[in-house]
């Protein structure tokens, strides 16, 4: 168990380090590769077990209460063309950490809906809905403001302005999906 608050910061270190390299690494490669995969989470689940890291205290756990007040929601209208296949929406749902040039962003989830047109014959789109900081949102000009091809306003933003820890949800036509560890989870 944790007792000094320098313990907690190097244990949420390192649990923060281990948490990246499951969600970055190349582990859909080959088999050996996700051997390695499970080796890895499973000795991060035992790392947060015995330090006590589950068992922390609401304090420290709750400083986003603030943070929740200065975000904002977006929707991030998504296509993958093997659309079944919920493996491949979980990297794509992962890259937009690194990759959101040229998505469409939406403000508003009824302007995603149409976007996108779910339906159980359409299974290549989905939407994802993220939480950002209002400050990582470009503000738009009049000369430069982004639509889609059917006119609905788009959403700039900033570089690394979504974090993993701020996916809320995937909507896909087979239903919503949570990010849980870095895996897409059924609602």
């Amino acid at each position: 168990m944790l007792h000094h608050e320098q313990e907690k910061e190097v244990a949420l270190a390192i649990k923060k380090i281990l948490d990246e390299g499951i969600a970055q690494g190349p582990w859909q490669a080959n088999l050996f590769l996700k051997g390695i995969k499970k080796k890895l989470e499973e000795m991060r689940n035992v790392f947060v077990n015995r330090i006590g890291l589950d068992y922390f205290n609401e304090e420290h756990r709750n400083p986003d209460a603030t943070i929740e007040e200065q975000n904002i929601e977006l929707y991030i209208a998504l296509y993958q063309s093997q659309g079944c296949n919920m493996n491949k929406w979980q990297e794509v749902v992962l890259s937009l950490t690194n990759y959101t040039m040229g998505r469409r962003i939406y403000d508003n989830e009824t302007d995603v809906k149409a976007a996108v047109r779910l339906s159980d014959r359409n299974l290549n789109h989905a939407y994802v809905v993220v939480s950002v900081p209002r400050d990582a949102i470009f503000e738009d000009t009049t000369e430069s403001l982004r639509t889609d091809r059917e006119g609905r306003q788009l959403v700039s933003l900033r570089p690394k302005a979504i974090q993993i820890k701020n996916i809320n949800r995937l909507v896909h036509a087979t239903g919503e999906y949570k990010m849980i560890r870095n895996f897409l989870v059924k609602n």
